[in-house]
This record gives structure tokens, sequence and C-alpha cells, in this order.
């Protein structure tokens, strides 16, 4: 059980941007002394192997160093309990040979490691170094450099909705199959696809590039795309700030067709597919569901079609 614990510790420490991990290792924290004592000896061994020189690997100056760190930290070390100093040494023992290994790897590959997030469930979430907000569709992919000095990522896969933190010395990247994103604002939506990306843009502008290094700029509302055969990004016309709505539970429709209307609400509200009656085909709405529940969207709706969903629900099939 013990070198479990090391195992769950060592992966959380390696992997300080992976949010699902550094909430279970905060539960877990919170579970006992014990618990928090062993990860603190942890952090302190991991930090130590993590800051060895880039000299020729060698366990005995590894122990040097440790001992050099241990009698910095005397003062503090001496009101700790005799059971959590036990539980020091013997995550020392156990584990020392391997972080001494992990800090020399990391020595001379901090600048160019990654760290890649994939989302598991419907609409995960986490936050970049910078503070910068991301949600992902499940099963995107999302990967960064550790060090995160440029604020560049890069979408391997899937659909995210980013909304940037505000930093006007550091400009924020986003790079795709066969596109990059450049953000001159602070909202939007990118989706990725096998020979195409699409972007939307919440709020702010957006500049999307193709692989020619040919750019359009994107407004809020505006829709960008590229996998064109000669790979330019172009920018559709249009308002589609409702493919936002999925992450920000805010669906924005623009004269939109009630067609569309009701197959993204369809979506966003697990309702199925639904079709309206003929008679309202070529109706138009300019309409907002803000934070609303599936219901009162169908009542706000309904109300702008005269009640037209209701007198022809027999004819609105789910």
């Amino acid at each position: 059980m013990e070198n479990e614990h090391y195992a769950f510790i060592a992966d959380c420490l390696a992997d300080p941007g992976n949010a699902a991990k550094q909430q279970a290792l905060e539960q877990w924290l919170a579970a006992s002394a014990e618990h928090r004592a062993l990860f603190e000896a942890m952090k302190m061994l991991w930090e130590t192997a993590a800051q060895l020189p880039a000299a020729p690997l060698d366990q005995a100056a590894g122990w040097e160093a440790l001992s050099q760190q241990l009698a910095a930290t005397a003062p503090a070390a001496a009101i700790r309990t005799r059971r959590m100093a036990a539980s020091w040494w013997k995550a020392a023992a156990v584990l020392l040979p391997l972080l001494i290994a992990a800090g020399y790897w990391f020595y001379h590959t901090k600048q160019n490691s990654r760290i890649t997030y994939t989302a598991l469930h419907a609409k995960d979430s986490l936050v970049l170094p910078d503070g910068t907000a991301v949600y992902l569709q499940q099963g995107a992919q999302l990967s960064w450099t550790r060090h995160f000095s440029e604020r560049h990522v890069q979408l391997d896969a899937g659909e995210a909705f980013f909304r940037v933190a505000k930093d006007e010395q550091h400009s924020f990247s986003i790079s795709v199959a066969n596109a990059t994103v450049k953000v001159l604002g602070t909202a939007f939506n990118v989706k990725t696809r096998a020979g195409a990306t699409d972007v939307v843009v919440w709020e702010g502008r957006v500049s999307l590039e193709g692989s020619h290094h040919k750019s359009v700029i994107l407004d809020p509302g505006e829709m960008g795309v590229t996998g064109s055969s000669n790979g330019e990004a172009r920018k559709l016309q249009g308002d589609y700030r409702y493919r936002c709505g999925w992450a920000n539970n805010d669906l924005v429709f623009y004269n939109q067709p009630i067609k569309l209307v009701l197959q993204v609400l369809g979506a966003h509200y697990q309702l199925g597919e639904m079709t309206p009656n003929p008679k309202l085909l070529g109706r138009r709405v300019t309409v907002r569901f803000n934070h609303l529940s599936a219901q009162e969207a169908m009542k706000v709706l309904d109300a702008l079609l005269d009640d037209e969903l209701i007198k022809l629900q027999d004819t609105l099939s789910p």
C-alpha cells in the first residue's frame, strides 16, 4: 500500500498541470496528517533531485546533496514527530535513487518537456499556468511546454473553448495540425479534426493563419476555417456564436433558421433530434438562452414562435 502511495505522489508531482490528478491529490492530503507528512517528504526529495547538477549521474553525489538539504532544514525538521521522520527516511531509502535519475533527466529536458492533457469526460476543464481557462469536449487533447514562457499550446485533437487570461506583454497562440490561432482578444472556440479546423470568436479578436501563412482576422460571432485544398484560412458569412454555447452555457442565435436552433438545443440539452412542423421551416429567429434550463429555453422559444411549438406539438417529434 505504501509503495502505491509513493507512486501516486510521484505521478502528481510529475504532472502539475493535470487538474484531475491535482484534485485527487488534494482529496488524498485532506484524508490524514500522515498523508500530508509523507507528501512533504516526497516533495522535498523530488525538488532535491530536480536541482542536482548536470554532471555525470552519481548516486553518492546525490546523497551528499540530500545531506546538505537536510542540514539546511534541520531546525524545522526537529519539531516533527518520530512517526513523520520515519516516513521521511523510509521514502528516501526507497525512492532517492529513482528521484536522482528523474532529477537528472528533468535538468536536461525541462526546457522541452511537455504536459499533455486528455479530456476524459464531457465538458472537462483545466487552468493553464498563466490563468487561461480551457473547456474541452470529451476526447480533446491539449499539450504545452512545462515552463509555458511563450504562452503557446497545441490542440492535438477535438474541440476546446479558451478564455484567455489578459497579458499585454505576451500573446497567446494555439497550434493545430493545419493552422495557427493567435489571440488578439480573450474568448473563442477551436475545433480540429482530420484535415480541417474551425474557429469561432465569442469576444475580442482572433487571427487564424493557414498553412501558407496567410491569415484572416475574426471578430465576435465570426467563424474562420482551414482545410481547403490550398490550405488557406477563410472567413464564413454569418453569426456562429451558438457554437460556443456548449462551454459557456450561453447560446446566442442571430437570425438563424428555426431548424438549426432546434438541432443545437436538442444536442445541448440532450433532448434528442427535434424536427419542426413544416409551417415553421421558413422562420428565422434571434434569441439568447443564457444559463437556462431545457424547460426554460423551450418556453422562451415557444413564446417567440407565437406558441407554435405547443399548438403543433404533435408534429414536433423528439
